[in-house]
């Protein structure tokens, strides 16, 4: 348990750093997918697509059943499930940031979000909100609505080509 500065009951809040550990999972399975000739992989064609979506399903599954599995053994079913939940989340959010930074920066919002889940995560009685995916028990169903919505825009944004883009743009001067 490690004790930072937060809004909680006298002005500190303990926050198990396990709770946080599935964002290295996460950001390392979308991460894996950067490659020295990254720019040149977004432009490639459907069969290196193909490999990519089977590497995104492999890594990511690989990745929750790590945190799942590992922490099923150290604290048994509960806490094993919210952090498999969480896992889930931090890897839409990566494959997200993917999309946006760069795939080598896949890291950078599943990092974002430890300062609200640790300092805002908690409510003025020490109770977590309802949007803290790894404060809330495994039966949450505000947390695995969450969970949907990131692995859908983790998903859309993985997907999300440049050669997909310019199919949806108007055509200019007669090129798409």
């Amino acid at each position: 348990m490690l004790a930072i500065p937060g809004s909680g009951p006298g002005g500190m809040i303990g926050v198990p750093m396990r709770r946080e550990l599935p964002i290295a999972f996460a950001a390392l399975a979308a991460g894996s997918l950067n490659s020295r000739m990254g720019q040149f992989e977004l432009a490639a064609g459907p069969n290196l697509r193909v490999y990519e979506i089977w590497h995104v399903l492999i890594a990511g599954s690989v990745s929750v059943a790590l945190v799942g599995g590992t922490e099923f053994f150290a604290s048994g079913a509960g806490l094993a499930i919210v952090l498999a939940r969480a896992c889930v989340i931090w890897f839409g959010l990566a494959l997200l940031s993917g999309r946006i930074f760069g795939r080598k920066l896949s890291w950078i919002i599943p990092v974002a979000t430890i300062f609200p889940l640790t300092y805002l995560g908690q409510d003025g009685e020490g109770q977590a909100r309802w949007w803290d995916w790894t404060g809330q028990p495994p039966e949450s169903i505000p947390c695995w609505a969450i969970a949907m919505v990131s692995t859908a825009c983790g998903m859309a944004a993985f997907l999300l080509t440049p050669w997909h883009v310019r199919a949806f743009l108007p055509a200019r001067n007669g090129h798409v």
